[in-house]
């Protein structure tokens, strides 16, 4: 048998084991920090549905309020004042729910993975 000119360089079937293993890695990494941007997304939807429904229940109160206070053939001005006040919340409440609401699912995961897509496809050609 000739003997190795470069003994140090692994043998094809390595080099094929190593790029297998690297890429389950690669995809076990790239499933866990999806999963981790998945949880913060539910925690930013979360806040903004609570605020969402603190704007719905201020400007249902608010509504009736008003509606009270014209009920009562717009006597009492504190009738009035708070309908207004609550409905000012409301809008508040609502603009800042839906500030908070996430434009576009899991953008960094799409990223990530078109990034380690170019790579792979590099290292493969």
């Amino acid at each position: 048998m000739i003997p190795s000119v470069y003994p140090s360089e692994p043998g094809n079937i390595e080099l094929v084991q190593r790029a297998t293993s690297d890429a389950k890695e690669l995809i076990r990494l790239e499933i866990a920090l999806a999963k981790n941007e998945l949880n913060q997304e539910i925690a930013t939807v979360k806040s903004s549905a609570i605020l969402g429904a603190l704007a719905l229940v201020c400007g249902l109160t608010g509504i009736a309020s008003l509606a009270a206070a014209l009920g009562l053939v717009m006597g009492p001005l504190a009738g009035v004042a708070l309908g207004i006040l609550l409905l000012g919340c409301a809008a508040l409440l609502g603009f800042f729910g839906y500030r908070r609401f996430p434009k576009e699912v899991m953008a960094a995961t799409g990223l990530r993975i078109k990034d380690d897509e170019a790579v792979l496809k590099e290292h493969l050609s």
